[in-house]
């Protein structure tokens, strides 16, 4: 089994080979905004971090029957 997947690998290497002047140092790309607009990074880390108990005391409460007589 070890050696199907030596024989893999190697010949993965050889087909994919990387270009001779592609930049050797990799770097991630650059962030996008995106979504969540109108919030800024503090109040999306404290939604992100909220617990349900803290999400269902935050939500308006609806009128029941009984309050409107």
């Amino acid at each position: 089994m070890a050696e199907l997947a030596r024989r893999g690998i190697e010949y993965i290497l050889s087909v994919y080979s990387p270009e001779p002047e592609a930049n050797p140092e990799w770097q991630p790309p650059t962030p996008r905004k995106l979504g969540w607009q109108g919030l800024s990074d503090a109040e999306l880390k404290e939604a992100a971090q909220a617990t349900s108990a803290q999400l269902d005391l935050a939500r308006p409460r609806k009128k029941s029957a009984n309050a409107l007589r």
